[in-house]
């Protein structure tokens, strides 16, 4: 089935994805109180947050993951991601790869999801600047760069929604070394 309506497909996924880890569904998220043992990636963290924060983050990551579904749909495709990719080479694997990488495709609705996602998550001034947002691109860059093209893959989106919420969850988190 792809994902044709906002409203029902992907509020339906978020709220499995909501039962998932409240209930402990899934061994990436581990939820004891209001703290969350996560993997997301390579990352390892644990934090603290409400419910209602959790909720309010998968709301937002379904919001940018539509978002990004729309750039594709624009004509912002896998090759030009690419091609944004290409000519940041030579800031290979540094922040500011990542940011030139997001700057080809970012617009305001992004930026402004994305900066909503840091409030609920609690971050902000240099933390947020210096650590966490440049994770958080890292996540959508990941992200987008999977889902890219394949927007109508019921269950690569499911997995996309997932990776974003579990990114969002980092912003306010405590590494765990393993």
């Amino acid at each position: 089935m792809a994902i044709k309506d906002f409203k029902e497909d992907g509020l339906m996924m978020k709220k499995e994805l909501i039962k998932r880890l409240f209930e402990n569904e899934t061994p990436y998220v581990v939820k004891d109180g209001d703290k969350y043992d996560v993997y997301a990636n390579n990352l390892h963290f644990t934090c603290c947050y409400s419910d209602e924060e959790v909720e309010k983050m998968a709301d937002l990551c379904l919001e940018l993951l539509e978002e990004l579904r729309r750039i594709n749909e624009a004509g912002y495709t896998r090759a030009d991601l690419m091609k944004a990719k290409e000519n940041a080479k030579e800031e290979k694997g540094s922040i500011v790869e990542y940011f030139a990488v997001y700057e080809s495709f970012k617009n305001e609705k992004i930026e402004a999801i994305t900066d909503e996602l840091a409030k609920t998550a609690r971050v902000g001034g240099t933390f947020y600047s210096v650590i966490a947002r440049p994770v958080f691109v890292s996540g959508i860059l990941s992200v987008f760069g999977v889902v890219i093209d394949n927007f109508s893959d019921e269950n690569l989106y499911f997995s996309a929604l997932f990776m974003l919420i579990r990114v969002a969850m980092h912003m306010h988190g405590e590494e765990i070394s393993d």
